[in-house]
């Protein structure tokens, strides 16, 4: 299954490129990673979902964005047209905090999505 190298999400057969980033997406099993990453926040817009991946980034935190409905992740869960919030596991408490203080300080609506619960 093809897997973009530096978002390391896996794709369908016929997709190429990766979506968040562009690059071309490399064919065979994805090696073992250092770094393990899961999903942190669904956002029921894409604006919202941007607006958050923006606001880690500026914090210096890794994180990339899955859509639920898009035909490129092959995906178990979540609602249609939702978009995810995905963050290295090491810096998900940190990124929840960050989320949460926004939330607070008005920055973003509470209504913009809910926290994804780890299986």
């Amino acid at each position: 299954m093809p897997y973009c190298p530096k978002c390391r999400m896996e794709y369908r057969e016929a997709v190429d490129h990766c979506a968040d980033c562009g690059r071309r997406l490399v064919d065979g099993p994805m090696p073992p990673d250092e770094e393990d990453f899961v999903e942190l926040y669904a956002c029921a817009t894409r604006l919202d979902a941007e607006r958050l991946k923006a606001m880690l980034t500026v914090e210096k935190l890794v994180c990339n964005l899955r859509e639920m409905g898009s035909t490129s992740f092959p995906t178990g869960g979540g609602v249609y047209g939702e978009v995810r919030l995905v963050v290295r596991r090491r810096e998900a408490e940190q990124a929840a905090e960050l989320i949460r203080q926004a939330m607070q300080d008005g920055e973003i609506s509470p209504e913009a999505g809910e926290f994804v619960e780890e299986e």
